[in-house]
């Protein structure tokens, strides 16, 4: 064989073993996998998540936030606003539940820290740093609403003082 041939036949090994010595593992710190599969970060917004009508109700300008969506599907988003808290409660409230809902509410229920889902109390990583506020918010400063509306959970935090809401939807499917 002469040596271009060589030289073509190597080249493809080559370019095969460099992308296998530096292919990152996802296993890393700050890569997050729920089953082997990497749950990713998106953009949304709080009127598209409420919906049009409920979204209205709170008058307030569109709000940007984040959502981790895991590969089962399942996902919760995080939003942080002004808003009167009795007007946010009753629209929260409001939200139709799926048909085949078993259990919802039909209003938001205040609850106290200890008293959350235990899903919450275990957040993966990555939802702990791209949502810190709702994570890591001072308990002494904030009331806590949650209101079940399958497949959507509303967990609120209410600023005792001011309008500032922190607020989680998950959607568990």
């Amino acid at each position: 064989m002469n040596k271009r041939i060589k030289a073509l036949l190597i080249v493809p090994f080559v370019v095969l073993f460099s992308f296998a010595l530096f292919k990152k593992n996802i296993h890393e710190p700050g890569h997050h996998t729920v089953d082997g599969n990497t749950a990713i970060i998106l953009a949304t917004s709080l009127a598209d998540t409420l919906g049009e009508k409920a979204f209205q109700k709170l008058r307030i300008a569109d709000v940007a936030g984040v959502k981790v969506k895991y590969p089962t599907g399942n996902f919760a988003s995080y939003f942080e606003y002004q808003a009167d808290h009795q007007n946010l409660l009753r629209a929260v409230g409001s939200l139709p539940a799926a048909v085949y809902a078993k259990r919802f509410d039909t209003f938001c229920r205040p609850i106290s820290y200890e008293s959350l889902p235990e899903e919450l109390h275990h957040p993966s990583g990555l939802e702990q740093e791209n949502a810190s506020a709702f994570w890591f918010a001072p308990k002494e400063d904030y009331l806590v609403y949650d209101c079940l509306k399958a497949p959507f959970r509303h967990t609120l935090l209410l600023h005792k003082t001011t309008n500032k809401v922190i607020h989680r939807v998950e959607f568990t499917g």
